[in-house]
């Protein structure tokens, strides 16, 4: 699995990246992998989550994440859809809306004070994916 290559290619880095920001699920599997490899969440690499999945305040450490409300979005989405279709937009002859939902970053423990730098998460990635 690719992302297993990458967890293992980060964690076993010399001088791994400072902070990831990816989903709760990889972010999860990154912190669960990364105690017995001896790398130290947040103190080694700060580790932020996206989702706030129902899991992320049980992992150890637990994870900072950004709630992004996905009920909410639904249920906009939902009324907006309603809405055009009561309207009699049903095709492609309506103006766009933007509809804002603020998210929220969650504070738990996964994050700590940045320390120099060392390698852009991107070209770390694409590293590890290339080996």
């Amino acid at each position: 699995r690719e992302e297993e290559d990458v967890i293992s290619c980060l964690l076993a880095d010399s001088e791994p990246p400072t902070a990831l920001i990816t989903s709760d699920g990889f972010a999860a599997e990154l912190i669960q992998r990364a105690g017995p490899r001896g790398v130290r969440i947040p103190h080694d690499i700060s580790i932020v989550g996206s989702g706030n999945l129902p899991f992320a305040e049980k992992l150890s450490p637990p994870l900072t994440t950004v709630e992004q409300h996905p009920i909410e979005v639904g249920r906009r989405a939902v009324a907006l859809f309603l809405r055009r279709l009561a309207e009699g937009h049903c095709g492609s002859d309506f103006t766009p809306e933007i509809i804002r939902i603020p998210a929220e970053l969650v504070i738990r423990h996964t994050c700590d004070k940045p320390r120099p730098t060392r390698k852009i998460v991107p070209k770390h990635l694409a590293a590890c994916r290339a080996k």
